[in-house]
Order: structure tokens, then C-alpha cells, then sequence
């Protein structure tokens, strides 16, 4: 039996609406979320997590972000102070 990690990224492979970028801040996300020992919640900076998923600019990140959040797989809840964490939910998928 998988695990949920597994389960959630290989749907997020399996979706044809992804591509590589959205795959890689996923297993970055299911990474940190791990290391922070969290229920499937983490608390995160943009660079942080763009630094993990080797994703370089800003805007390409949050389209990935938003992507992710539209196609149901996370929520994204932005502090938008500088240098201050940003939260992502991991949405358990069915």
C-alpha cells in the first residue's frame, strides 16, 4: 500500500494539466511537509520552496502555486509581510 505522499504525487504526474514544473514544487511541498512533521500543513517562504523545487522566478512559481491550489491539490494561505510564511495545505485527494 502507498502512502498518501505517493498517492498525491503520482496523481499530480498523472494530471494532464501539469508538467514538470508543477510535479517538482509538489514533491517539494510533500518534502518540507515531512522534514516539518506536520499533518499535510506546512509553513513556508516563496524562496524557500522555489530554492527545493529549483523553480527561479517569482512569477513562474506563483503560476505554479495557483495551479495547484485551482486543480484541488493544495491551499495556499500567502502572509504577504516581508520575509514572513506563507501557509500550504495539502488536501487529501479521494
Amino acid at each position: 500500500m502507498e502512502t498518501m505522499p505517493f498517492v498525491l504525487l503520482n496523481k499530480v504526474q498523472e494530471d494532464l494539466r501539469t508538467g514538470p514544473a508543477h510535479i517538482s514544487l509538489m514533491a517539494a511541498i510533500l518534502k518540507l511537509n515531512e522534514e516539518q512533521s506536520k499533518d499535510y500543513s506546512i509553513e513556508v517562504t516563496g524562496r524557500k520552496l522555489r530554492s527545493v523545487a529549483h523553480i527561479g522566478g517569482k512569477a513562474a512559481y506563483y503560476r505554479y502555486l495557483s495551479d495547484l491550489q485551482r486543480f484541488g491539490y493544495i491551499r495556499y494561505v500567502p502572509f504577504y509581510k516581508h520575509k514572513r510564511v506563507g501557509r500550504i495545505e495539502i488536501l487529501k485527494m479521494k
